[in-house]
């Protein structure tokens, strides 16, 4: 009998400790809030100074009960008292259909960022239909500035400006370039068409084709990828989207295919699956400097 309970209570902290693993692993870490730091050079700045500061928010996948998560994203990027604003697109739950935030609401959550500083806004593949484009007058109507299709010049406390060129999203895909690739976006971001005397921020929601054609920006930031969201210690992601390498989807600074930097976010939501692995969302912090 004594044999008996022991192999029974063996089982069952074994259980728990399996449980805790997973809970550790796979669905703490997707409310595990972080912050990376990623300082940029940039030409046309002069050396030493304090960096500007802009924070960037991707990928929330917001869903109809997330307020609190929502309301939290945005109490801690007031906290690192950015001068500026991007966010990347794909504002809706993806995990259900119908399940995301409703577009007032979420522009409701997100207003008191308006108030900080000035804030831009691309969209995702998440973001079609109706409630995309509802989403979008909201936020334009908070005083958001939509960059899809636009450029905007940014001046900082610390003297210094910068071009933000937005680009609207594009489908991925292997084969023969979509129009918009090829007469729009590879015009709007050739070499020639890059700024003579001001660095040049490119901000769209994907990364596909700025890391397969040389599509030119001094640094360019996107989210999409969510860092793989499941991803082997060390963050090399166990798998990635469609016409994806899991190199490609993998979060952090790299370089594009032009040569010039690239930085994918992390995010901050879930999409296809509903945990995170070694894959934490992210608030990023560009800090922007000379030399």
């Amino acid at each position: 009998m004594k044999r008996v309970l022991r192999r029974v209570m063996l089982v069952a902290v074994s259980a728990v400790l399996a449980l805790l693993a997973v809970a550790f692993i796979f669905i703490l870490p997707a409310r595990r809030l972080t912050v990376e730091q990623v300082p940029v050079h940039l030409p046309h700045w002069p050396a030493g100074g304090a960096p500007a500061r802009i924070a960037v928010l991707s990928d929330l996948h917001a869903g109809r009960y997330d307020g609190a998560w929502v309301d939290a994203i945005v109490q801690r990027t007031l906290a690192l008292q950015p001068q500026a604003i991007l966010l990347l697109g794909d504002y809706f739950n993806a995990l259900h259909h119908g399940s995301g935030m409703p577009p007032q609401e979420l522009a409701r959550r997100l207003a008191p960022l308006v108030a900080r500083c000035p804030v831009y806004f691309v969209c995702g593949n998440h973001d079609r239909g109706r409630r995309g484009f509802q989403l979008r007058r909201e936020l334009t109507a908070l005083g958001m500035v939509n960059l899809e299709g636009k450029e905007r010049e940014l001046r900082f406390p610390n003297g210094q400006s910068l071009v933000l060129r937005g680009a609207a999203f594009c489908m991925e895909t292997s084969g023969k370039e979509p129009f918009y690739v090829k007469r729009t976006l590879q015009k709007r971001f050739s070499r020639g068409a890059m700024p003579q005397d001001k660095p040049l921020l490119a901000a769209c929601h994907s990364p596909f084709y700025f890391l397969r054609r040389p599509l030119w920006a001094d640094v360019t930031v996107a989210g999409h990828t969510h860092g793989g969201q499941v991803c082997m210690p060390g963050g090399y992601p166990l798998a990635s989207l469609p016409y994806w390498s899991p190199s490609h989807a993998r979060s952090g600074l790299k370089t594009g295919a032009a040569g010039t930097p690239l930085y994918i976010s992390r995010g901050l939501g879930l999409s296809q699956l509903p945990f995170r692995a070694f894959c934490p969302p992210e608030i990023t912090l560009l800090l922007l400097q000379g030399g």
